[in-house]
């Protein structure tokens, strides 16, 4: 919301314009968030929290490739390095115990 008041978000909307990318985008945000949730229940009713957690770490190794094959965005070092910090303290937590 910020974004949009000042005009931040222009050039990103931008992008968005037309029917059928509009659609699209909400397709994928509907699929993506009720279809999530949906399958982190199934997931904690079978099997242990820890492991749902883990998994749930394991979204930006998801997450950034597809942005920058979709939008063609750079992935930064600190977005990398950020990364493989979670990735890595999942590591440490799942060889540890």
């Amino acid at each position: 919301l910020g974004g949009a008041a000042t005009g931040a978000a222009r050039p990103g909307l931008a992008s968005l314009r037309g029917a059928r990318r509009l659609r699209a985008l909400f397709l994928v945000v509907f699929v993506a968030t009720f279809g999530g949730f949906f399958l982190t229940i199934v997931a904690l009713r079978l099997t242990d929290a820890w492991l749902v957690g883990a998994l749930l770490a394991t979204v930006p190794l998801f997450v950034l490739p597809m942005s920058a094959a979709a939008f063609g965005e750079r992935i930064g070092w600190r977005a990398l390095l950020g990364t493989l910090a979670a990735v890595g303290g999942l590591a440490a937590a799942c060889l540890r115990g």
